[in-house]
Parts: C-alpha cells; sequence; structure tokens
C-alpha cells in the first residue's frame, strides 16, 4: 500500500503534464518570461519568507515553451516531482518536471555519476529511465534546509540527502544506493568524534574533538551550530543531562561519491532509546567538517499534518523550543494541533512531571524550573520518542 501510494503520487504529475501537452496545447510564457507558477514554498524552521516568487523560465531543450502548471507548495511535493520525474521517457515532460523540482545549477551525485545543473540531471536520467521505476518509501523529513527520505527503484533500496535553493527547489542532492551494513567500519575521525561523545572526562573528550575541523557545522532538528568550541559545548551539555547513556554506531559509513553516511543509536545499559542517521562531510585532512543528522524512525508516507504559510507546524514549534503553540495548522489527519497536543502530553507526564507538576501541565504559565526543562528538546524525545518523531515529520 506504501509503495502504491508513492506511485500514485508521482504519477499525478506525468498525467498533469500531458493534459497540459496534449489537451490544452503549449502555451507561451508571457513577455516577461514568467510562468505565472508559485514558487514552493519553505517549511524550514529557519524560514522567514514562505511565500517568495521568482520568474520560471519554461522553455524546454526538445520544443517551444511548456507550461508546468502549478507549482508544488511544499517539499515533500518538490520531492514527488523529482521522483516522477525519473521514471518520466518523455524528455519534454521530464524537462518540466525537473524545472518545478531542480535548481538551475542543481548538484547530484550517487556512486555511478554525478550531474551540474539542470541540464545535465536530464540527461543522466534519460541514460537510466529504461529501467525506473522509483518510488518513496518514507515520509520526507526536513530541518535546517536540509531534507531526508528513503525510496525504492526496481528491487533496489536507498535513501537520498538533499538541501534546498532559496526558492525551495533542489539545490543539491547526494544519493545513497543500498541499506546500512551492520558494523564499525568508519573513518577514524568520525570514530573519534563518536567516542567524545561517551567520554565523560573534559580533557580527553577534548584531545578526541581534534579530529573534528575548527570550523565544524552540525544540525539535528533540535540544534544547528559552528566550530569545534559549540560541539564541545554541546556535549558538555549531554553528557551532563545523561549521565550513564552512550552512544554506540551501528553500521559502516556508505559514500554517495561526496558524503559518507552511518547510523547509531542511544542505549541506557543495553536498551535502545533512540536511533538516527548522520550524512558526514571529511575536510582535505580527513577531519570531521560537517555533521547532519536525523532522527529515526522516518515518517510513514501520508504521516503528519501539512505546513502552511499563514500557520506553524509541530517541528517549527519543538525546534523553536516554544513552550505553547500560538497558530497551529489543522489540515491534515492528524494535524499538527494533534501532534502538538500528544507531545505535550508525553513531555508533561514523562519527561517534565516533577518540575511542572499541574502548572504548564494544567494549563499554567510554566514556572522557571518548568520551562527550562521544556526547552531541553533532547530530553523530550528520548522520553517520548513516538511523539517527537511524529512531530519532527509535520514540516
Amino acid at each position: 500500500m506504501v509503495q502504491a501510494m508513492a506511485r500514485s503520487k508521482s504519477k499525478q504529475w506525468s498525467v498533469a503534464l500531458t493534459v497540459a501537452l496534449m489537451g490544452c496545447g503549449s502555451p507561451a510564457a508571457d513577455e516577461n518570461g514568467d510562468s505565472g507558477s508559485e514558487t514552493p514554498a519553505e517549511s524550514d524552521t529557519d524560514a522567514t519568507d514562505t511565500n517568495a516568487d521568482t520568474d520560471t523560465d519554461t522553455s524546454t531543450e526538445t520544443g517551444g515553451p511548456v507550461d508546468c502548471g502549478e507549482a508544488p507548495s511544499s517539499t515533500r511535493e518538490v520531492v514527488d516531482a523529482l521522483t516522477a520525474a525519473w521514471n518520466q521517457s518523455d524528455d519534454e515532460l521530464r524537462d518540466c518536471l525537473l524545472e518545478l523540482a531542480w535548481a538551475d545549477a542543481g548538484e547530484y551525485r550517487d556512486p555511478e555519476g554525478s550531474a551540474d545543473g539542470r541540464g545535465e540531471l536530464a540527461a543522466l536520467i534519460g541514460e537510466r529511465v529504461a529501467a525506473a521505476d522509483f518510488e518513496l518509501t518514507s515520509g520526507v523529513v526536513q530541518h535546517h534546509r536540509i531534507v531526508h527520505y528513503r525510496w525504492a527503484n526496481a528491487g533496489t533500496t536507498g535513501m537520498d540527502f538533499a538541501e534546498l535553493a532559496p526558492d525551495g527547489r533542489l539545490a543539491r542532492l547526494l544519493r545513497f544506493v543500498g541499506e546500512p551494513v551492520p558494523g564499525m567500519q568508519v573513518p577514524a575521525s568520525y570514530a573519534d568524534y563518536f567516542q567524545a561523545w561517551n567520554e565523560p572526562d573534559p580533557e580527553l573528550r577534548a584531545t578526541l574533538l581534534e579530529a573534528v575541523s575548527e570550523d565544524f557545522v552540525y544540525t539535528d532538528p533540535t540544534a544547528d551550530f559552528v566550530s569545534r568550541d559549540a560541539l564541545a559545548a554541546h556535549l558538555t551539555g549531554y553528557l551532563n543531562a545523561f549521565p550513564g547513556t552512550r552512544i554506540e554506531i551501528t553500521s559502516d559509513t556508505a559514500s554517495s561519491g561526496e558524503m559518507l553516511r552511518a547510523t547509531w543509536t542511544i542505549l541506557s545499559g543495553e536498551d535502545p532509546l533512540y536511533s538516527g542517521v548522520d550524512f558526514i562531510a571529511l575536510d582535505g585532512e580527513q577531519r570531521v567538517a560537517r555533521i547532519a543528522t536525523f532522527f529515526y524512525p522516518l515518517p510513514a508516507l501520508g504521516q503528519g499534518g501539512f505546513a502552511r504559510s499563514d500557520c506553524q507546524t509541530c517541528v517549527e514549534l519543538s525546534t523553536a523550543m516554544m513552550p505553547a503553540p500560538t497558530q497551529l495548522c489543522t489540515a491534515g489527519s492528524p494535524s499538527s494541533v494533534e501532534l502538538w497536543a500528544a507531545l505535550e502530553a508525553c513531555t508533561c507526564e514523562l519527561s517534565c512531571a516533577e518540575p511542572c507538576g499541574d502548572n504548564y501541565c494544567a494549563g499554567m504559565t510554566p514556572t522557571a524550573a518548568c520551562g527550562a526543562c521544556l526547552s531541553q528538546p533532547v530530553l523530550n524525545l528520548l522520553a517520548c520518542t513516538d511523539d517527537f518523531a511524529a512531530c519532527l515529520a509535520d514540516g
């Protein structure tokens, strides 16, 4: 059922474009070269303008101007358009789909090839389309302008890591083919970085962090910072909050041709608390230069509400560490309102029951101690994993 849903969604783009081309002719762009389409809305938590417009050149390499239809209104629809492009054998329709999904100078990398710019990606897809049957097998998760999801293609599975352009289209995509292989075969610098998460001694931890570049960049759904010093401060806070836990690498690293991927889990004793995946970039000296983290499990297809420009999603509230919602989205089943309520209830019952008591959890303004507890997203996600994962999916 999940695969059928993904395939059906991808085909909707092809059907709509076929109607535009065959049933309604090929309308020309206006004198300014503007197709009149809105650009994809940004649902990223750092976005300040979710309704930005841009002019779109609708000419294609194989024919005259083509009406590509209404632009995607969410990152999920951008990914759907790209997925449909990988399955589209008609050059003109494929170009239209890529215009909706792919930035002009977008970069694509996988273990077998690369493409710089929309034209090169169209050509690469054209070479492979005969054997393609791409479909999404997970929801699309986004934070800090980066995106992650899983896919299947004619018996092969894998995952993508992508970055968004300012207009919401995909500016860079790294494709990882195959499932994570259980093991711990990773670069020495990444092993040291990981060991630093488990090292309680500050001096030993500082030595381990020499494996990280000074301008190291880190992002996860709850954090975003730059520099080795910022990482050291982050780890100090984490270890103080969770003494006795440890993080273990659970897969060998795999390469997209440009970045590496590895999975991990957080344990308390022998009990797994949470898991996730790191996308890793090394610098020229093989030090860890960047980590982009996503928490698992990824949401199922169709899970969560829908981002709108005039309301806040559950993940926007949780990553902003706001103590109470203001104007949550009501669309979707479950809606952002329902997802926030579930996370809030779990946080009150498990993570912050003692400091909050009958204060915030009864609808009152939180005390300082309660507010401090509520603003610790790592603590809350470890205690309320299912609710936090559902909230993250509502992006």
